[in-house]
């Protein structure tokens, strides 16, 4: 999965692809309910100011989550845009592979590095057709299906905190 790599192919022949940075730098202020609604008054500001016939907004599972409401009725990005707009969340879903992440932890802001997909049980059968989308034939409460690769690889974020 090299995301960026393909959005550049792909405007290299000629699709109009952009791609919209809409979270902040975290610096250890920005946290839970603060950073969930800057998210979602970026992505809500951009999508209604640009006209598409599809978005896709690339977020971690946690802000992916269209029924999370986090301790002190905090709502997830989600949860927040399916109140104004016509939404499909997607959980992503790795054979193996790694990911870059940043966990809340009870010492420090925030535990961010590399962590190892944990692969569910069995979980590749279901996928009979490879990598793509594969949506619920009854959408639950979280997300309407998932995304599945066979393979991913971390990518660090743009900035580090320590930047």
């Amino acid at each position: 999965m090299d995301f960026l790599g393909d959005v550049r192919a792909a405007r290299e022949n000629g699709v109009s692809i952009e791609v919209y940075a809409y979270d902040r730098k975290r610096d250890g202020s920005q946290q839970g309910a603060e950073r969930e609604l800057i998210m979602f008054e970026n992505v809500n500001a951009y999508l209604s100011a640009n006209q598409a016939d599809r978005f896709v907004i690339v977020t971690g599972r946690v802000h992916a989550r269209k029924s999370l409401v986090f301790d002190g009725g905090v709502r997830s990005l989600a949860n927040q845009l399916s109140d104004v707009q016509r939404i499909t969340s997607l959980d992503m879903v790795a054979k193996k592979g790694s990911y870059w992440v940043c966990f809340a932890h009870p010492v420090k802001t925030f535990d961010c590095g590399v962590k190892e997909v944990q692969n569910k049980k069995g979980a590749a059968a279901q996928y009979q057709h490879g990598e793509g989308v594969y949506l619920f034939s009854k959408a639950s409460p979280d997300y309407d299906g998932e995304l599945y690769f066979d393979s991913v690889r971390f990518s660090p974020p743009v900035q580090t905190s320590a930047q």
